[in-house]
């Protein structure tokens, strides 16, 4: 053995490893698997608006949360979503820095009022 080290795990290897000589060129040694769960957080979308998400039920708009002012505290305000907006519904309003609760809640009285959601869930 010429004493070279093992690539780590989820990192890529030297170009000394890599067998390429030095280029840059990197190799992949093993496969990396990415798992992601279904959650009401992973339905939101940021909208290039700042503090704008929409929540989504596969392609089909629900909710919009949005950052608001009320009485000099910043919230979250999530509302269901119509083309008009006088036809959106208060859902709450949450702290700040609570977006996976806005999500969930949102969700939550999503399934409520429309019964079993079609969002690829576990």
């Amino acid at each position: 053995m010429s004493g070279a080290r093992a690539p780590v795990r989820g990192r890529p290897p030297s170009p000394a490893l890599s067998g390429d000589g030095g280029r840059g060129v990197w190799r992949c040694f093993y496969p990396v698997r990415v798992v992601q769960h279904w959650t009401p957080l992973s339905q939101l979308e940021r909208t290039p608006e700042p503090g704008v998400w929409l929540m989504f039920d596969k392609s089909r708009r629900i909710a919009i949360v949005r950052v608001v002012t009320v009485r000099g505290r910043r919230l979250l305000r999530s509302v269901t979503y119509d083309q008009d907006p006088q036809k959106r519904v208060l859902i709450g309003y949450f702290p700040e820095d609570a977006l996976r609760l806005a999500a969930e809640c949102t969700w939550s009285e999503y399934v409520r009022a429309t019964g079993p959601p079609t969002s690829n869930r576990r």
